[in-house]
C-alpha cells in the first residue's frame, strides 16, 4: 500500500510505503537521489545486482540510493509490517536548493555509496519524519508556503548529509583504534556478505595478518576463514526458512558460487540446503 504525492513547483517526489503483503519489493531510484527512512519495522536489502552486499536496517535507519540504481527489500514477517518514508530529489532541485556556500549535489556525490544504509540518532530521525509529514500536508493557501516548502527540503538534505558525515567519522575512528578481537568480530559481521581477505584486515586494523590469524585461532579455536563461512551458513539457514529462494540466498550472503555454498552447507549441517528446507517445512 502506498500514499503517493508529486509536487509541481519543486521537482521532488514523496511516498509512504507500507510493506505487509508480499515478502519483497524492488525500489528504483530512476533519475532521482532517493532517501528512505524506516519508520517502523526491520528489513534487509541489497543492491539489485549479483554479489551485492546485504544490509540490515531498522527504525530510524536511512537507505540512500543514487540515480539509476535499484534495491531489493525483504522483510521477515507479514504480521509485523515495515513502513518507510521515501523522498526523491531531482538533480535540478539540488541545484536550485544550493547556494555559494553549499553545493548539495557535490556533497551527496562525496558520500561513497551507490546504495547504503546509515544510522541516525533519535533527534535526527524525529526531524526527518516531521519534515516528511509536513511536506505531505503542504497547503498552497498558507502564507509563504512555497518558501517554507523550499526551506524544509533544504533542512531535510542537511540532516541527511550530517548523518552520513557522522557515520563516516565513526567508521574512521573505529579503524584507528588499537586492534582487539571484538573489533574484528564487528568488522566481519558488518562486511559478512563481501569478500574479506587477510590483506584487507591487515590494512583496516594496522596489524600483521600473522598476528590476526594467531590471536584469532588462539582465542576462538578456529580460523578467520572458518568463522566467516560458519556465519554465512547461519545466515543462509535463516533466509531459507524465511522462504527466500536457495538460488538467491547464497549470493546474498557472499558465497562466490553455488557449488562452494552447497559443499560447505552439507559439510557443516550434514544435509543439503533443499533437504534442510523440506525437513523444517514438515515440522511446521
Amino acid at each position: 500500500m502506498t500514499d503517493y504525492k508529486k509536487e509541481q513547483k519543486y521537482n521532488y517526489q514523496i511516498e509512504r510505503i507500507l510493506l505487509e503483503d508480499s515478502k519483497k519489493k524492488r525500489i528504483s531510484s530512476m533519475d532521482y537521489y532517493s532517501f528512505l527512512i524506516v519508520r517502523v519495522g526491520n528489513c534487509i536489502f541489497h543492491e539489485a545486482k549479483e554479489n551485492s552486499e546485504i544490509r540490515q536496517c531498522g527504525p530510524n535507519d536511512m537507505i540512500l540510493i543514487k540515480p539509476q540504481k535499484s534495491i531489493q527489500l525483504y522483510w521477515k514477517n507479514p504480521k509485523h509490517p515495515v513502513e518507510l518514508f521515501w523522498i526523491r530529489y531531482s538533480k535540478e532541485l539540488l541545484k536550485d536548493l544550493s547556494d555559494e556556500s553549499v553545493d548539495f549535489q557535490k556533497s551527496i556525490e562525496v558520500v561513497p555509496f551507490s546504495c547504503i544504509s546509515v544510522s541516525t540518532d533519535g533527534g535526527t530521525a524525529a526531524i526527518l519524519k516531521n519534515l516528511f509529514t509536513r511536506l505531505e500536508r503542504a497547503d498552497k493557501t498558507e502564507f509563504a508556503e512555497e518558501l517554507f516548502e523550499k526551506n524544509m527540503l533544504s533542512l531535510m538534505l542537511i540532516a541527511i548529509l550530517r548523518a552520513c558525515i557522522r557515520e563516516e567519522f565513526e567508521q574512521q575512528k573505529k579503524g584507528q583504534r588499537q586492534f582487539v578481537l571484538d573489533d574484528l568480530f564487528a568488522y566481519i559481521h558488518r562486511h559478512i556478505t563481501e569478500e574479506i581477505t587477510l590483506e584487507e584486515l591487515e590494512k583496516v586494523f594496522f596489524v600483521s595478518r600473522y598476528h590476526i590469524c594467531r590471536e584469532f585461532k588462539k582465542q576462538t579455536g578456529q580460523t578467520v576463514h572458518s568463522y566467516i563461512t560458519k556465519n554465512r551458513l547461519k545466515m543462509c539457514k535463516k533466509y531459507i526458512l524465511e522462504g527466500l529462494p536457495i538460488t538467491e540466498v547464497y549470493k546474498m550472503v557472499g558465497f562466490g558460487g553455488y557449488n562452494h555454498f552447497f559443499r560447505a552447507f552439507k559439510k557443516e549441517f550434514g544435509i543439503t540446503p533443499k533437504e534442510y528446507y523440506k525437513s523444517h517445512m514438515k515440522e511446521r
